[in-house]
């Protein structure tokens, strides 16, 4: 365990937009002997934050552990609406071997698949939204295990806002992209109709820049721009 100590400058919202961490309890821990493959009750997480941006993802999981080895998966419920369709998602798996003692141990599931969003606002495909009740399932090769699970998500929540002008509309709906200069990643997005002022939030504060498309004639570009923080 490393714990670190260190300083840093408040954000203008105070230091509540700062990095936290934020626990789910998922399943207590059983009374009984776990199956090969035991199915958690749907549950939706929720950030108190319209805007958060996710630092890191992971579940905690207390074992009451006997002395085979063992191995560990853990699977995200992927739904209908997600990129992946209905269907299980492996986000983490976790191997064991053990010594002739029998006891609890403490086992750390990290998504380091990219499952869920990184943002209030990502749409790379295959990113799931964080805040939807989807099920949870354990797997395991040895079934004499009594287990738990814990859902952790570290994000902070503070944002930026990049903002211009459109001019030149013929009074349509306007669709306006805000992408990162550096790597073209789609940070946001936003719509308005006819010429007038737009603002779109971002997490990040790395040069972008925007699109602007009303129809197959009507198309322009911003030039590059550094986003203002806001909170």
């Amino acid at each position: 365990m490393l714990i670190l100590n260190y300083e840093s400058d408040t954000s203008d919202g105070g230091v509540s937009r700062h990095a936290r961490t934020c626990w789910w309890h998922f399943e207590r821990t059983q009374t009984t002997a776990v199956a090969l493959l035991t199915t958690l009750t749907g549950k939706a997480p929720v950030l108190a934050e319209t805007n958060f941006v996710r630092i890191a993802n992971g579940w905690l999981s207390y074992l009451n552990d006997g002395t085979s080895p063992n191995m560990f998966a853990l699977l995200v419920e992927a739904l209908a609406a997600d990129e992946q369709g209905d269907g299980w998602f492996q986000v983490s798996e976790n191997a064991q071997i053990s010594d002739a003692e029998l006891g609890v141990r403490v086992k750390y599931f990290d998504a380091r698949r990219g499952f869920f969003q990184r943002w209030w606002a990502d749409t790379e495909a295959g990113r799931a939204v964080v805040e939807t009740a989807r099920r949870y399932r354990l797997s395991c090769l040895v079934s004499t295990r009594w287990t738990s699970l814990l859902m952790m998500t570290t994000y902070h929540s503070m944002y930026y806002r990049t903002s211009g002008n459109i001019t030149g509309s013929s009074g349509g709906t306007v669709n306006i992209e805000c992408y990162r200069v550096s790597d073209g990643l789609l940070l946001g997005s936003t719509s308005r109709v006819g010429d007038g002022a737009y603002q779109i939030d971002v997490p990040v504060d790395d040069d972008v820049f925007c699109e602007a498309r009303e129809s197959s004639t009507l198309l322009g570009r911003s030039d590059n721009n550094t986003p203002v923080r806001i909170a």
